[in-house]
């Protein structure tokens, strides 16, 4: 049924396999022994575009009340199972957060020592594949483009100012604040947009509402290459206000000199309809701290 409902969402077997995890012949060979199950046409297949018929329409508002049901009934036994250890696994995806986030996750220990908590460093465009093997999984990020709403539910956890990062021999580093203009005439360096292609729009619109269009961006694969390109190239790149905390003493995080600065929210996600008394606690906790 999950193989069907990502078919159905995705409209297209290569995407829903890369969803599920699979190969593109087991999702076709999954779709087509449920049609035969079903005795229905699922989908309407052509060199153009595939989409769901009648049939699958309704099958998939069907499936995915049951899918849910099932998902929702596990959680709520887990969460009333009193009798094994409860657990909570974290998600970040990069070390920064985690770093973020460790005085939160030791006063959550110290306030619940029955809790087994497991931190994980993981690419975002996994954490819907964890997310829905375990209840209390709580993913840790900007907002993602890679976690469906339909899978998972978020809430705001709390919101950081974006910042302008640059190595401290850069020539504008002695400056109290950066303006648009400013910005738009350096070289920008960024990660690599492929995996998270969603995001970076995102970031550019937000960028465009100050003003600011860089007319060099520079990729990088790993974030080693971007603040290397930072210290030895002038590069400049912007960052939420907390990793002024974490990275090292040799760079300078400056605020942006406009009237509406830009807010990076940092988001809990969890699966959809699972708000564990475990994550409640956690969510709880973090807010109240950061």
């Amino acid at each position: 049924m999950r193989y069907f409902i990502a078919a159905a969402e995705h409209l297209n077997f290569t995407k829903a396999a890369q969803f599920c995890y699979i190969t593109q012949t087991a999702m076709s060979v999954a779709i087509a022994k449920m049609e035969k199950e079903v005795g229905a046409t699922l989908f309407n297949r052509s060199n153009k575009k595939m989409e769901l018929t009648a049939a699958g329409k309704l099958f998939y508002e069907q499936v995915t009340k049951i899918v849910r049901s099932y998902d929702e009934a596990i959680c709520r036994v887990q969460d009333i199972d009193q009798r094994s250890v409860k657990q909570l696994t974290i998600l970040f995806p990069h070390i920064a957060e985690a770093n973020l986030f460790e005085p939160i996750i030791n006063r959550f220990l110290e306030k619940y020592p029955e809790i087994k908590i497991n931190v994980s460093i993981k690419d975002p465009t996994r954490f819907q594949s964890y997310i829905s093997k375990n209840s209390n999984t709580l993913a840790i990020c900007w907002e993602s483009g890679s976690l469906s709403p339909e899978e998972t539910d978020c809430i705001v956890i709390t919101s950081y100012l974006e910042n302008i990062f640059m190595g401290k021999r850069h020539p504008l580093a002695n400056h109290e604040k950066i303006t648009a203009e400013e910005i738009n005439k350096e070289t920008f360096a960024w990660l690599s947009p492929k995996d998270y292609p969603e995001e970076y729009d995102k970031m550019r619109k937000s960028w465009q509402t100050v003003g600011i269009a860089p007319e060099k961006i520079v990729f990088h694969n790993t974030e080693g290459e971007l603040f290397g390109a930072i210290l030895y190239q002038h590069e400049i790149t912007s960052m939420p206000s907390f990793y002024a905390k974490i990275v090292p003493d040799r760079f300078v995080s400056m605020p942006i000199n406009t009237d509406n600065p830009i807010l990076t929210p940092i988001l809990g996600y969890y699966k959809k309809n699972h708000m564990t008394s475990v994550i409640k606690s956690f969510l709880e906790e973090a807010q109240s701290l950061l």
